[in-house]
């Protein structure tokens, strides 16, 4: 329905305009003495217009004719109509509303057949009020005249910087005056018309009048023209060359983009430096006309460069499809960079859209003033001639008009007012209306006065001007458009790419990226759905991740990993700038994020996205390459200003083989493969057996002795294990046993040191958090207060990160985990034989406090095995408070009260020492101390210095051991 109101609107106005010329023009004057004044005056502005509506319907021919499904559709919704028209009500519609729509599907479909354009010359020949047009000689002339004339004009300024926009356009325009022409009249035209059409065959053989839309002007003249005007002897010699004419255009448009680009580029430099002087906001008023001609003179000439790059991109590409020439590399980076400069000229209008927005209506003013100048002598020349008509002698120019006295009163007096008008229409704004106005009385003026025949040219130069100042908005969008890369997509990743290959063009992708999302533009204006729209942002924003962003992240991470190799496996991996080039990938993080419509694109986030990935991943599938990739994340923050996270997995236990965090990650995989049975083969040893179950009758003998496990008891334990074989590098089965206790105490302190981290970091993060063992829920509360979904939404995900923080907080005592996992399986009754374990912790305490005095003496030594030295164990008292856990042993070891009998024998001995003043041969070390034998000996100055040693040393075995329990005290306390 929208479609047929725009035609039917449109026929009815150039219906309209034909008659009122025609009415002029007609040679019936003395039955129409109102238009007698006209009918000699050339009237271009009215042809213009009249061809301007031609072209519409010619547009909107190519349009149907472009789009094949239009025709089948129609059928269908004719089919449709029929069955809506048996059963109206069943469709819920009124049977009126039916038979209306049928006659406009109807209409439109006699449209389809023949054509818009066709339709209305033939109405226009079949039309009762518009036949007579054929015999209207002076309508045929002047329609002749003005399609010339304005050929002419177009021609003088094509394929130059001085090109007007939109002219192109009016040549298709002139074209269908020449159409009509040709159905109007049987006589050919003239020879210097024909010339003239021939002549833009020749120079322009492709139009591109809109978007995609182009018209090859022979075929149109051809499908348009009567047959009769086939065997027209110029257009017959033009079809013969058509072949090499359009073969000459395409060559001259790829000499034109290898030529005039350059030249353009040096122009369109100097007219951004001087178009950001001119719009400096600085002005005195004294030269505030002088700065506004130079602004006018820079918008102007920044119109007409991006006029002419527009013509220079469209074209070429188009033309290269229309004739099937594929595009070389070369002249592709050169139609790239055309584009990106006629969009730097769009972005500098935009920049400057203020300042320029205030001088509008100051040029407007300016340009008509200067316009006003050239008029306002003619009206005074009119009104003193018609001041001087009451003196017979006198001959004034009005005399000079006319023979008739009469005539030439009614001409000066309509000259006159033809002035008086168009002076009247630049007391405005450069509205539309006005506009027309003006130009009417513009072409009255020049054909009934010849006041200005001399300064014709510099009043049409500033005609044109007001046109392109008072229009500004609208020319700016239509000469920076770049919507006709729409149906050039396939050029978006091409484009890209070359962007890519060279860093230093990095800037250009924003420009380019603006080229294809005026497409988007041109989709919305066409009211498609919103599918379609995201369709289109999604294949731009597809095809910058793959040209762009990819390439760009696979290329820094390459970068990354081949500088922190080449550091570490030197020789393996060379990296020399000189040869493989070198190449500054920053240029594309430092660019602003790329707008797309709706959304922005930011380069450089997408690549810190895709390196914490990245890093988090290879860390996760290689542990043991960790610090690999926190060195490729440091250099990337200095090299690239990339600002990665933390790659959130802690530094492992281990470089290699099984790790920690792995098992604690997987415990349940962990326990099922591994029944740890603390070393079985050692327990399982038939003297051990017997060795404990000797201790562990006498423990059940003893039971409720106050003096606890004897320490005598201990050190024969320790004698008789010494007696089993021993194990690798030279230690005992005690040694061994001692060590592997130590390994699970120093395994179980990372955990301790990992859940600790944990803790301090959760509970850093829920600093400003409320109390979270109220458990508020911020999603019911905000349901509660009526808030909006996307408030409620935000809720539930802050929810649920409480909820995780509450989970770490709480619910990851992996101490707790261990126990629980590992108790079930060792006190089930295949593990029997560990029942008796904390019998030997006394031996394993009196073993781990040797082991600890001889490293921490080896500190001071500079011996070959200073390397074993030691000041610290605290993995052997956690490793122990962990097993009597775990088996359920810890009352049965309380009640032996080991420390505090340890502790008693150990003062004991040293009060005996220090008393004493006899003492007998005393032999070094806790195994074999034999201090008295008489206690009436005498002692010598020797022997006391050797018993104050054997006192020193008897006070470190003790200090020690209170390390020890202290330590055990500790390590019970973590557990629980």
């Amino acid at each position: 329905m929208e479609f047929s109101e725009i035609v039917c609107r449109l026929r009815e106005v150039l219906n309209n305009l034909v008659r009122q010329v025609d009415s002029i023009y007609s040679a019936d004057t003395k039955n129409n003495k109102l238009c007698a004044s006209f009918t000699t005056i050339h009237m271009p502005s009215v042809f213009s217009s009249f061809a301007d509506g031609l072209t519409v319907f010619l547009i909107m021919d190519e349009i149907i004719a472009q789009n094949g499904h239009i025709k089948h559709y129609a059928s269908l919704f004719m089919r449709m109509l029929n069955a809506v028209k048996m059963e109206p009500v069943k469709f819920c519609m009124a049977a009126e509303n039916v038979d209306c729509l049928e006659r406009v599907v109807n209409q439109c479909d006699g449209v389809l057949e023949i054509g818009l354009f066709q339709r209305f010359v033939q109405d226009l020949m079949l039309n009762e009020s518009t036949q007579k047009l054929r015999s209207n000689k002076r309508f045929l002339e002047e329609n002749f005249f003005c399609l010339r004339e304005g050929l002419l004009d177009i021609l003088s300024r094509l394929d130059s910087l001085k090109e007007v926009p939109s002219e192109r356009r009016r040549i298709v325009g002139y074209m269908a005056l020449f159409i009509l022409q040709s159905w109007l009249t049987v006589d050919p035209p003239e020879k210097k018309g024909a010339r003239v059409i021939v002549e833009v065959l020749r120079r322009l053989p492709v139009v591109h009048a809109d978007n995609n839309i182009r018209f090859v002007l022979l075929d149109l003249l051809l499908a348009q023209l009567p047959p009769s005007m086939t065997s027209w002897s110029p257009l017959k010699e033009v079809m013969k060359e058509s072949a090499a004419i359009k073969n000459h255009y395409l060559l001259k448009m790829d000499e034109v983009l290898s030529r005039d680009s350059q030249t353009i580029r040096a122009s369109l430099t100097s007219w951004i430096a001087a178009f950001h002087s001119s719009m400096s906001p600085m002005m005195q008023l004294s030269e505030a006309q002088a700065t506004l001609e130079i602004r006018t003179k820079q918008i102007i000439q920044g119109l007409l460069l991006a006029n002419r790059l527009q013509h220079i991109l469209r074209s070429t590409i188009d033309l290269h499809v229309l004739f099937e020439i594929p595009i070389k590399k070369e002249k592709l980076k050169s139609l790239c960079h055309v584009s990106v400069l006629l969009k730097a000229v769009e972005n500098v209008f935009y920049r400057k859209h203020f300042e320029i927005s205030q001088s509008l209506p100051h040029i407007i003013n300016l340009v008509q003033s200067h316009i006003e100048s050239l008029l306002q002598p003619v009206k005074a020349q009119l009104e003193q001639d018609l001041s001087r008509r009451s003196q017979p002698n006198n001959m004034t120019f009005l005399s000079s008009l006319t023979r008739s006295g009469k005539d030439a009163d009614t001409k000066a007096i309509d000259s006159l007012a033809a002035v008086d008008l168009a002076l009247k229409m630049l007391q405005g704004g450069g509205s539309d209306t006005r506009q027309v106005v003006f130009h009417l009385a513009v072409d009255v003026i020049n054909g009934t006065s010849g006041h200005l025949e001399t300064d014709h040219s510099r009043v049409r130069k500033l005609i044109s001007k007001l046109a392109l100042i008072a229009e500004y908005d609208t020319v700016v969008g239509a000469v920076t458009n770049c919507s006709f890369l729409y149906w050039r997509r396939e050029m978006m990743s091409t484009w890209f790419s070359m962007v890519y290959a060279q860093e230093d063009r990095a800037l250009w992708l924003q420009y380019l990226v603006n080229a294809f999302c005026d497409g988007l533009r041109l989709l919305k204006v066409s009211k498609v759905n919103v599918s379609s729209l995201d369709s289109y942002e999604m294949e731009i924003e597809k095809s910058l991740a793959n040209e762009i962003i990819e390439p760009l992240c696979r290329d820094i991470e390459t970068d990354l990993r081949l500088h922190v190799h080449s550091a570490h496996l030197k020789g393996s991996v060379n990296v020399n700038p000189t040869k493989t080039g070198l190449r500054d990938l920053s240029w594309y993080l430092q660019l602003k994020p790329l707008r797309i419509s709706s959304k922005y694109i930011y380069i450089k986030s997408r690549v810190e996205n895709y390196l914490n990935a990245a890093f988090y991943n290879h860390a996760a599938m290689a542990p043991h390459d960790w610090k690999t990739y926190s060195e490729m994340r440091h250099l990337a923050e200095q090299k690239y200003g990339l600002e990665l996270d933390d790659i959130h997995l802690p530094g492992q236990k281990l470089e290699q083989g099984v790790d920690l965090l792995e098992i604690m990650h997987n415990i349940h995989i962990f326990v099922a493969s591994h029944t740890y049975n603390i070393n079985t083969q050692f327990l399982l040893d038939d003297h051990i057996q017997s060795c404990l179950v000797k201790e562990y009758r006498f423990w059940k003998g003893n039971k409720g002795n106050p003096n606890g496990y004897p320490y005598e008891r201990a050190e024969t334990v320790k004698k008789d294990i010494r007696k089993v074989a021993l194990g690798d590098g030279g230690l005992t089965s005690l040694e061994h046993f001692r060590h592997l206790i130590s390994e699970m105490g120093n395994a179980l302190g990372l955990v301790r040191m990992v859940r600790s981290g944990g803790l301090n970091y959760s509970s850093s993060t829920c600093g400003f958090v409320y109390d979270m063992k109220s458990r508020v829920s911020f999603e019911d509360a905000s349901r509660e207060l009526n808030l909006q979904e996307a408030v409620i939404e935000a809720g539930k995900i802050l929810d649920k990160s409480l909820d995780n923080q509450y989970m770490s907080l709480e619910k990851t005592n992996y101490f707790k985990i261990l126990t629980n996992v590992f108790s079930q399986e060792l006190q089930s009754n295949e593990n029997a034989h560990l029942r008796e374990f904390f019998l030997l912790v006394p031996a394993l305490t009196i073993n781990a406090a040797e082991a600890m005095l001889e490293g921490k003496d080896k500190i001071l030594k500079r011996s070959r095995d200073a390397v074993n030295a030691i000041f610290t164990d605290d993995g052997f008292v956690l490793g122990v408070a962990y097993i009597l856990k775990v088996l359920g042993q810890e009352t049965q070891f309380d009640s032996l009260h080991w420390f505090t009998s340890a502790t008693q024998h150990f003062k004991k001995k040293i009060f005996h020492l220090e008393g004493d003043t006899e003492a007998g041969q005393t032999r070094g070390g806790l195994s074999g101390l034999n201090l008295w034998n008489q206690k009436n000996l005498t002692v010598s100055n020797e022997e006391t210095q050797n018993l104050k040693t054997d006192v020193r040393q008897l006070q470190k075995y003790l200090a020690e051991l209170e390390l020890i329990q202290f330590g055990f005290v500790c390590a019970r306390t973590f557990l629980y």
